[in-house]
């Protein structure tokens, strides 16, 4: 179903990226939490460390990709700057959503 480009459409795409990307965040920053607390090994401890986070960045950015080819695959009209003030709201929503569930964990 293709459609224009509208602020709405936009906003909708962005929140559905923004809480999965905010989620992904926050589900990193509980296990690393946790896996601080554990009694491993200092290497151990950090080998996991490094996996977790490159998993992390690969899986955002695969997922900001995901959402901006969907979004340019279901509006007609889609610019450059569209997709960049999309990736722009993605992010907001994503840090409001992982700084508050961060305040939270305080």
């Amino acid at each position: 179903m293709e459609q224009n480009v509208t602020q709405k459409n936009m906003w909708n795409t962005a929140g559905k990226a923004g809480l999965i990307l905010g989620l992904a965040s926050t589900a990193y920053l509980f296990m690393t939490q946790f896996i601080g607390q554990t009694e491993m090994p200092a290497f151990v401890n950090s080998i996991l460390g490094f996996v977790l986070w490159a998993a992390k960045f690969i899986g955002c950015i695969w997922i900001m990709k995901f959402f901006m080819k969907k979004f340019v695959a279901e509006n007609n009209g889609v610019t450059n700057a569209n997709t960049f003030r999309l990736g722009n709201i993605m992010a907001l929503l994503s840090a409001l959503v992982y700084s508050a569930a961060a305040f939270a964990n305080v």
